[in-house]
């Protein structure tokens, strides 16, 4: 779906309710896309950028371009979000970067967190009820009800409640309808496959040659393939070794290396300390088994 608001363009690319028990591992996104979160119920908490942020009942943020991010539900009482993933775009032409107008400010808040102050809870509810029912005219509710979402989130920020980093950037390009469903691919495919990917594979995902698909994640994430790759996979790996039912050998397995030496080694050489010291300075319940 794409509308317009003023002089920015908006693409709702994934909305989705969930309940948070599978893995969100630490992960970016692409320039210009932005994941609006809602915790409707259950607790945990969310690192951004490596500070902590405790997640709550009627806890509202959003993660921008490059904000790096990592998702934990309690596993007690696992949190219940709603998550709308959309892009913005702007006619440069008319954009005025300096301006306090709804759209500046929509378009150059790279994260925000706090309580919802504007009910945004009930326009969520009526959301989900209209694309899962999908009844005459839902396109029309569905297009209102994301632009009510849209205007309440951005009043949000002018209450100046809780934490936010506005950084500026109207450098960005315009993407295309193919280009946007590529990120969304290549943000899952890093999140959710580490243990077996491959540039042939991603490759294949998005449609594209090698080559293109190497100069695809350079431009849209500023990173090669290699790169990206080993980022998933340590994120990974730093989340099973503290939030999973895993002993150091399977973690190693499931992250496709050939050994737990050859996990341990790489661990180590990249965080400056073992595994198993990891897991003792950040669990409680910190006994070993390799």
């Amino acid at each position: 779906m794409k509308f317009k608001l003023g002089n920015i363009k908006v693409q709702i690319l994934n909305i989705e309710r969930a309940i948070l028990t599978r893995m969100l591992q630490k992960h970016t996104h692409s320039d210009n896309s932005y994941e609006l979160h809602y915790i409707c119920a259950g607790v945990g908490y969310v690192v951004i950028n490596n500070t902590t942020y405790d997640l709550t009942q009627n806890t509202l943020y959003v993660t921008g371009p490059n904000i790096e991010h990592e998702q934990v539900s309690d596993k007690s009482n696992p949190m219940e979000e709603y998550c709308i993933y959309f892009e913005v775009n702007t006619n440069s032409d008319l954009f005025v970067s300096n301006s306090e107008s709804f759209e500046n400010i929509l378009f150059n808040r790279r994260f925000w967190l706090g309580s919802d102050k504007y009910n945004i809870y009930p326009l969520l509810i009526q959301l989900i009820y209209e694309l899962d029912n999908k009844t005459l005219g839902y396109n029309i509710q569905v297009e209102s009800l994301i632009k009510q979402i849209l205007v309440c989130l951005v009043r949000n920020y002018s209450k100046g409640n809780q934490y936010s980093n506005g950084i500026q950037d109207t450098e960005k390009s315009n993407s295309s309808d193919i280009n946007d469903k590529r990120c969304i691919i290549t943000d899952r495919y890093f999140l959710y496959e580490y243990s077996d990917i491959t540039l042939n594979n991603l490759a294949s995902r998005l449609g594209l040659g090698i080559r293109q698909t190497q100069r695809f994640l350079l431009k849209h994430y500023g990173k090669t393939f290699i790169k990206m790759k080993f980022e998933s996979k340590m994120n990974a790996a730093t989340y099973l070794l503290i939030h999973g039912d895993y002993i150091i050998s399977q973690i190693a397995d499931k992250l496709g290396y050939s050994s737990s030496e050859q996990f341990y080694r790489v661990f180590k050489k990249h965080f400056g300390i073992s595994p198993s010291d990891y897991i003792k300075q950040n669990r409680s319940d910190s006994l070993v088994f390799s």
